[in-house]
């Protein structure tokens, strides 16, 4: 999945790589959130978070087993399972187009679009499986 690394990730590297500064610690947990079609997230934050009733981000630890070997980008290696929409059946639900992924802290690191749009469709769970959600740093 193509994206970017978004602006707090990029000021780590900066720092780390022009000024001689020490990389924060690396995350033990991440984040990934769902964004709507219409309105995408922005490297520097913004963009409208998909908020259908019953959505919640998900979490998804930092280790090479849940993202992959070491030396090459991040795919998920197993499900990523949003919840399903809850309400009335027959609700239309905005799209979903976008992926972020943040730190517990919710500084976002990464960002893009996933390749196709997914419509949240009361009672049934938005799965992207594995390697479905990837990213790396081009």
């Amino acid at each position: 999945m193509p994206g970017q690394i978004a602006d707090h990730a990029a000021r780590a590297i900066e720092n780390w790589m022009g000024r001689g500064q020490a990389m924060p610690t690396a995350p033990t947990g991440l984040k990934v959130r769902l964004y709507v079609s219409s309105d995408p997230p922005t490297k520097s934050g913004g963009g409208t978070e998909a908020a259908y009733p019953g959505y919640a981000r998900v979490s998804v630890t930092a280790t090479t087993g849940a993202w992959g070997a070491l030396g090459g980008p991040l795919s998920a290696a197993a499900s990523v399972t949003f919840p399903a929409p809850t309400g009335v059946a027959g609700t239309t639900y905005p799209g979903v187009g976008h992926v972020v992924v943040t730190d517990q802290a919710d500084n976002w690191l990464w960002l893009g679009p996933l390749e196709q749009e997914r419509i949240p469709v009361v009672g049934t769970p938005l799965v992207f499986n594995a390697g479905d959600l990837g990213f790396g740093a081009n």
